[in-house]
């Protein structure tokens, strides 16, 4: 689990998911002016949001491993 946080100083951040156990949590939550959007991921998902964007991740509780790769993009002129 993740507790709710933001990434201030990137652009763009993601999660791409390479292996998911169905119903065992791990649940994204995106945080948007007082209302919450809960993504479930499945394998081969990617989600791309803002980097200010609050967010945190629920407890996984699966018999396998989750596979998934956070990330982080900035750009510069």
């Amino acid at each position: 689990s993740q507790q709710m946080h933001n990434h201030p100083k990137s652009t763009l951040s993601g999660v791409s998911y390479f292996k998911v156990e169905k119903n065992s949590g791990g649940e994204l939550n995106l945080y948007f002016q007082n209302k919450k959007k809960e993504f479930i991921p499945e394998t081969n998902d990617m989600i791309i949001f803002n980097s200010n964007v609050f967010h945190s991740v629920n407890s996984y509780y699966g018999k396998s491993d989750r596979i998934a790769i956070a990330w982080d993009a900035m750009y510069t002129f």
